[in-house]
């Protein structure tokens, strides 16, 4: 089982557990798969070249993280671009 599936399966199995904590402000694998479930959904609307990599601009964040997650699962590469890079 590759990693996707297995947060997905943690997603439903175990929804309520702490998939990302920063400071006190959690998110759990209920909402990263719901996440990236609806952004997969969404690229996939898109019709997109698969070829061409996704930018990705932002922090290090849940919402990061989740966005590299809902890529992959609609089948596209991604390229981060941090906000702190130059």
């Amino acid at each position: 089982m590759n990693i996707i599936k297995k947060i997905d399966n943690w997603g439903t199995t175990s929804p309520n557990k702490i998939a990302y904590d920063y400071l006190g402000t959690t998110n759990t694998y209920a909402d990263l798969k719901n996440y990236s479930d609806k952004l997969a959904t969404y690229l996939n609307q898109l019709n997109l070249d698969t070829k061409n990599p996704i930018m990705v601009f932002g922090g290090q964040d849940f919402n990061m993280i989740a966005t590299f997650l809902g890529i992959v699962k609609a089948g596209y590469a991604y390229i981060p671009v941090d906000t702190h890079s130059p």
